[in-house]
């Protein structure tokens, strides 16, 4: 194969045009590739190569949809997945966007939550080179989606138990800016 394509192969299974175009590789010459069987098209200027079976895991689904909308953070349901906090298999992968900057195109399997953009980038990370809400963010995410009580919880003492810690002033001060501060000093009555 081609040392710039395989170069860009290194680097991911999954790319936009942009990206091969820092590899050298021009438009001419990924549709020569995908013609020829080395790469398809996955989406508008979304190619994979065609040689490279995914596992179907979790992080490769997440990269894939986050091609298609960029502006989008993974949170809710779906954060507590990659964080080992729940072992429940969703239907739907919970995707959050700003309301300025919705996704047209319905993805399949994925829920949109929208958020103000001027809180979009508020309690945000990156697990793998993926977007996510902090644990902290997820829990406010969770109340502000009216999540049972119980249930948000549960997360708390099982990311206590697994270590993981929660700085509870963040969710304190995250819970004012996203006006649930009535559920978060419930939560943490109950908590502590």
């Amino acid at each position: 194969m081609i040392p710039k394509l395989e170069k860009l192969k290194a680097h991911s299974s999954i790319f936009r045009l942009k990206e091969a175009k820092r590899y050298g590789l021009s438009r001419q010459d990924i549709n020569y590739y995908t013609k020829r069987g080395f790469l398809e098209r996955v989406g508008h200027g979304v190619y994979r190569f065609k040689d490279i079976i995914d596992e179907m895991d979790l992080y490769s689904e997440l990269n894939k949809l986050l091609l298609f909308c960029p502006h989008c953070v993974v949170g809710l349901d779906t954060a507590l997945k990659l964080y080992g906090l729940t072992d429940e298999i969703s239907a739907e992968v919970d995707l959050l966007a700003p309301t300025n900057n919705i996704p047209k195109r319905k993805l399949e399997g994925v829920h949109i939550h929208t958020t103000p953009p001027k809180l979009m980038k508020m309690g945000v990370t990156q697990i793998n080179g993926i977007a996510v809400t902090t644990l902290e963010r997820t829990i406010i995410d969770l109340l502000r989606k009216d999540k049972p009580l119980s249930f948000v919880l549960n997360v708390l003492r099982s990311a206590q138990k697994k270590g993981i810690g929660i700085e509870l002033i963040k969710v304190q001060k995250l819970g004012y800016k996203f006006r649930v501060s009535k559920k978060v000093q419930a939560l943490l009555e109950a908590f502590l």
